[in-house]
């Protein structure tokens, strides 16, 4: 029910057939959640805690942070640790360097090697 109405709502947008596809799938998901009782704002604290892993490359602190800021039951654990450790997979598998390192240049990574080998005095 979610997927159609979403098609009908892209129509009347006139949306492209690019952004027809994401809300479509989005309400295909929703209708799923809704179906089997998943509590929708799930989905946003699973959908967090991925992209927080993917651009980190850092899936246990991702998944800390997630349980310590929502507060809620531990009953979400599994399907956060799947989510966590597939968008890792995912996004190491496109670039190995994390957010933080694709920010630096080439001469600043040297500077860093330089500056953490031992000086002779």
């Amino acid at each position: 029910m979610g997927a159609v109405l979403a098609n009908a709502l892209s129509d009347r947008a006139h949306l492209s057939d690019e952004q027809r596809r994401l809300l479509v799938a989005c309400g295909a998901g929703a209708g799923m959640a809704a179906a089997y009782g998943v509590p929708p704002g799930l989905f946003a604290v699973l959908g967090a805690g991925a992209v927080l892993a993917a651009t980190t490359h850092g899936p246990i602190s991702a998944v800390v942070l997630v349980m310590e800021l929502t507060g809620r039951d531990r009953s979400f654990v599994l399907p956060l640790l799947v989510a966590v450790v597939t968008a890792t997979v995912v996004a190491r598998t496109f670039d190995r360097r994390s957010i933080y390192e694709a920010r630096l240049t080439t001469r600043e990574i040297q500077k860093l090697h330089l500056a953490r080998r031992p000086s002779s005095m």
